[in-house]
């Protein structure tokens, strides 16, 4: 997979990541940006699915990717339609996180009360 960044200067930083979750160098095809701030990354879509696109092919083509993870939440939204115009899958983050929470919900899983105990004063929700 390659995971599309933000800014060129947060490639190391996010390659720093990945890695400390444990994921093989061998897994990882690379990380690319769009250099586009992320303040500006949902000023203009049809110039960053354009800069998406043009990461996302780069990575396929010149890396080998098969699958992108987009990394910011600015491009949330962007990633079917970058899946339909790349032929490969793509994962948008905003819907992972929102997948991953009604899974969580739907088997009643949360974090572990042992490593995160509640505060005193907070309701309990699971």
């Amino acid at each position: 997979f390659s995971y599309i960044t933000v800014l060129d200067q947060s490639i190391p930083r996010t390659r720093e990541h990945i890695f400390s979750m444990g994921i093989e160098s061998h897994m990882l095809a690379s990380v690319r940006s769009v250099e586009i701030p992320v303040s500006s990354m949902r000023d203009d879509l049809d110039f960053t699915l354009k800069k998406l696109a043009g990461a996302g092919r780069a990575a396929v083509e010149e890396d080998g990717a098969e699958c992108l993870v987009l990394g910011c939440l600015g491009m949330a939204g962007l990633g079917d339609r970058l899946q339909k115009m790349l032929g490969i899958p793509v994962i948008d983050p905003a819907f992972a996180a929102m997948a991953y929470a009604e899974m969580l919900s739907i088997l009643g899983l949360c974090h572990s009360k042992n490593r995160y105990p509640f505060p005193p004063d907070k309701v309990r929700i699971c």
